[in-house]
């Protein structure tokens, strides 16, 4: 282990400048020839230091051995290269599993792993935590393991939860590319995709043309074509903007001749 000492030197320059004190105590030269009673300790009148001396002083300070904070991190007496523990101080006698890291600092003691991952940060390693995640699953029946899931939501019902799976429907297509994520829909038909902003698949949009009419419910007359008001002037089911013949009833739609035009209104 090295230790070494740090010393610390100062330089210090005393200078003695000639001072002017009472006449009645100094010569012509300025040179102190007396200090009478009453003139001892009376205030210097001056002096401009025309005739400083000084004497140069080394002063060392041993301020004694000792470990650099870089070198032992947990002052415990072993370099950081060699501690088991860098960051907790012991004695490097307790390490149960042999795993490199000292029973100290350890979060599997007793159970050696190297990489120290703990995924629910509890102090406890994954190798020896028996719910990683700390959802409050135990792993042996957590459906993700490894990421926190108490509701254990699993929409395809494959035995991994929604919360760890990049496919929640089972449909084949990923969720960050499918456009019903929860609703399986491999052929991704979205029959309004040519309205701004619609994004979302026919099996999981209620509103397949955009017009503000929920389809589901029955509310919209005309499924796949917008109608912003939604009438239907015939009142056979069919709204206006889809029907074949807006203005005569046919339920059934019937075009022949298939030109768009229903046999009932067609002459």
């Amino acid at each position: 282990m090295t230790k070494f000492k740090k010393w610390l030197s100062a330089l210090a320059f005393i200078s003695f400048a000639t001072l002017g004190f009472a006449d009645d105590v100094v010569d012509s030269d300025g040179q102190i020839i007396e200090c009478g009673e009453d003139e001892c300790g009376a205030e210097p009148t001056g002096g401009d230091g025309d005739n400083a001396s000084g004497i140069l002083l080394v002063v060392d300070w041993d301020l004694g051995p000792y470990v650099s904070i870089d070198e032992d991190n947990d002052f415990d007496g072993y370099i950081d290269t060699v501690d088991n523990c860098p960051f907790v101080a012991n004695d490097q006698t307790e390490n149960s599993d042999a795993d490199d890291y000292g029973d100290a600092c350890d979060n599997c003691p007793y159970v050696s792993n190297l990489d120290q991952l703990d995924t629910d940060g509890d102090d406890i390693g994954d190798a020896c935590d028996s719910d990683d995640d700390g959802d409050g699953v135990g792993d042996d029946s957590d459906n993700c393991p490894l990421v926190s899931n108490a509701d254990q939501a699993d929409e395809d019902s494959d035995g991994t939860g929604d919360s760890c799976e990049d496919d929640i429907d089972g449909d084949g297509v990923s969720d960050d590319l499918d456009n019903c994520p929860y609703v399986a829909n491999a052929d991704q038909t979205n029959s309004d995709s040519y309205m701004d902003g619609d994004t979302a698949g026919d099996a999981c949009d209620s509103d397949f043309d955009n017009d503000g009419f929920t389809d589901t419910d029955g509310t919209d007359m005309c499924l796949a074509a917008r109608s912003d008001e939604n009438n239907d002037t015939d009142g056979d089911g069919v709204g206006d903007v889809c029907d074949n013949c807006p203005y005569d009833a046919n339920a059934d739609q019937l075009d022949s001749d298939l030109d768009g035009v229903g046999d009932v209104c067609e002459n």
